[in-house]
This record gives C-alpha cells, structure tokens and sequence, in this order.
C-alpha cells in the first residue's frame, strides 16, 4: 500500500545516517510484513 510505504519511507528517511539501517529494516519489515 502506497501509505504504508509513505510512512514507512518517511520513518526511516532520519534514520538513513544510522549505523544499523538493517535492525529498522527487519523491525519495519516484522510490524508491516508485506
């Protein structure tokens, strides 16, 4: 779904400098497996 890209693009678009991208991927990944 386009929203839940919207927010999920836009919850990790501050999180880009983070040292660990791939920990809020799975996170992201296990709340809205799509």
């Amino acid at each position: 779904t386009s929203l839940v890209s919207a927010t999920r693009s836009r919850a990790l678009e501050p999180m880009v400098m983070d040292p660990n991208p791939l920990v809020w991927d799975i996170f992201f990944s296990k709340r809205n497996p799509l």
